[in-house]
Parts: C-alpha cells; sequence; structure tokens
C-alpha cells in the first residue's frame, strides 16, 4: 500500500517536472503576439493622416491597446501602437485629422493588412515602441 502510493505521488511530481514548462510556454503565446507576427524584413516607413483612434480590449487581460487608422496615399492601413497605459506614461495621444510617419513592420492581422509600429513620429516628437526585432518598450515595465 505504502509502495503504491509513493509511486504514485513520484508519477505525479514527474508528470508536473514535464509539463510544468509546456504549459508556461503555452501561456506565454498570447502575450507579445504583435512581437511575433513583427517581421524585420517587411519594415517600411508610412505617412499618412489618422481617421480613427480605438481603444482595443486585450484578450490576454484588462488593458486596452490603441490601434489607428492610417489614411495613406490610397490605402487605409490599420496601426497597432501599443497598450494605452504605455501611450498615457510617454504622453503620446495622437488624434482624428493627425498626420502621423509610421515606421514599422507591414503584417496581416486576421487577414487584414495592418503595420506593427516600431517607431511614430507625431510633429517634431518621435516615439520608439518597438525595437528592431519588434520586442515592444515596454516590455518589463509595470502597468502604472
Amino acid at each position: 500500500m505504502n509502495h503504491s502510493i509513493a509511486s504514485g505521488i513520484g508519477a505525479l511530481v514527474l508528470l508536473l517536472v514535464l509539463t510544468t514548462p509546456v504549459l508556461a510556454q503555452q501561456r506565454g503565446q498570447g502575450r507579445n503576439a504583435e512581437a511575433r507576427l513583427f517581421d524585420p524584413a517587411t519594415v517600411e516607413l508610412v505617412s499618412g493622416v489618422i481617421t480613427r483612434v480605438d481603444s482595443v480590449d486585450s484578450r490576454r487581460g484588462p488593458s486596452t491597446g490603441i490601434h489607428l487608422q492610417l489614411q495613406t496615399n490610397g490605402d487605409t492601413l490599420a496601426v497597432h501602437l501599443g497598450p494605452s497605459w504605455y501611450m498615457e506614461e510617454q504622453a503620446f495621444a495622437p488624434q482624428a485629422n493627425d498626420s502621423l510617419s509610421v515606421r514599422g513592420s507591414r503584417v496581416a492581422v486576421r487577414g487584414v493588412p495592418a503595420i506593427i509600429a516600431a517607431e511614430v513620429r507625431h510633429g517634431a516628437r518621435a516615439l520608439r515602441l518597438r525595437d528592431t526585432q519588434g520586442r515592444p518598450a515596454w516590455r518589463g515595465q509595470r502597468r502604472p
């Protein structure tokens, strides 16, 4: 009886040791989805006029992300900036009808063309959002 309990506990511990890294990786897959979409080979510079600013609920928690609709020469692009708390912390609040330049990776998000912004220029101000590999500037920072 004691041997079967010890074997059962040993098997459970082994199962936990083997599955914990896999579960942690799966939990992390929702995080930084845009960083995984970011492709340094598709980085380009686009300029245009903001037609809409949206706060988009995160699927990973209570935060929201800031997305823009940018009217360029004959094209309207979704531009993914970053979390609203980071934009507020940077005192960066572009509005509809503002002109904006965006350097970022052109991707398709759910089949829709988009730019994952690495840097935006709004007037004389430049804001870095991601590094050259797409890693967010806010990574590792605490939300207020």
